[in-house]
């Protein structure tokens, strides 16, 4: 184990990292044993568990909250690197159930932007591996992420023709300017983006976004499961705009929370009001949680 600098963190809260077979998960964990199930947090595209353990594990922890947040294959230090770029969503949720299963507890997954839609088809296919509740952070919609990719091709027309040509996507994150740019709100610091890209990486899977083009997932089928599924977005949010994100929402059902933030709502400037905004969620809809081991269904 080994712990990461988490900004803000008390001891008690701050992240620990540790390895699950070849996967990185880092964890944090409230002062004393809480009633509550974990927290499984899912990160996006070019990001890794450091995008969660930042503030939101800690912030969860001190809340109560058991959280953890995995690096999907090929991303932080989970292995996988040299394969990532053709890493499928399929591959990606037996990571997920490797976590969920060390856990030896449903979590409730959060999930955010490809990260988010991924968890909205994780809980799909595998509703027995998860808690009735999911929270989805500025995440793919359910009708697919065609023109998430057209609104980033207007906004760095330069980078995405030559992501066309290359097949790799890092080019358009590859200087703070630009992830900030595409990731973050006007008003943060030049400098706290900087400080955010030293944990970006720089390889992604082509194939998951493709899986994501389209429509991808039912949302019928997941309510038909006892789910409920929220969503945040951020009205600086270049790629997953309000009115795509109020789209989304409307198929489950729920209100959309919104915030003055770009699109790493857990990153940004008010990312403690996101996480506060899903804390009450999380109370509001603590009947639909339970503490009951699933390793019996899960075998």
């Amino acid at each position: 184990f080994f712990l990461s600098p988490v900004v803000g963190a008390s001891m008690t809260t701050k992240a620990v990292f540790r390895f699950v077979k070849g996967l990185e998960v880092a964890s944090s964990f409230p002062a004393t044993k809480s009633s509550t199930p974990p927290l499984l947090f899912v990160h996006g595209g070019f990001h890794n568990a450091r995008c969660w353990s930042e503030y939101f594990l800690p912030y969860f922890a001190e809340k109560g909250y058991e959280s953890h947040a995995i690096s999907l294959a090929g991303h932080g230090q989970s292995s996988g690197k040299d394969s990532v770029r053709f890493t499928t969503m399929t591959q990606f949720h037996d990571n997920i159930k490797t976590v969920i299963r060390d856990l030896g507890i449903k979590p409730v997954m959060i999930g955010h932007s490809a990260g988010g839609g991924m968890t909205q088809k994780f809980i799909e296919l595998n509703p027995d591996y998860a808690q009735k509740l999911a929270l989805l952070l500025a995440p793919f919609p359910p009708h697919g992420g065609l023109r998430i990719f057209a609104r980033w091709m207007v906004l760095q027309p330069w980078d995405y023709l030559v992501t066309s040509l290359t097949m790799n996507a890092w080019n358009t994150l590859n200087t703070p300017e630009k992830l900030k740019l595409s990731m973050f709100s006007d008003e943060i610091a030049l400098s706290e983006v900087a400080r955010h890209h030293a944990n970006v990486d720089d390889k992604e899977s082509m194939l998951l976004p493709a899986s994501m083009l389209y429509r991808f997932v039912d949302p019928q089928k997941i309510k038909r499961d006892g789910f409920k599924v929220f969503i945040y977005g951020g009205l600086q949010d270049k790629l997953m705009i309000p009115d795509e994100m109020r789209t989304a929402a409307a198929e489950y059902d729920t209100p959309l929370t919104l915030f003055d933030a770009g699109h790493d709502l857990m990153l940004d400037l008010r990312w403690k009001e996101c996480a506060d905004a899903m804390l009450r969620t999380l109370e509001e809809q603590s009947s639909l949680l339970s503490t009951s081991s699933p390793l019996r269904s899960l075998d």
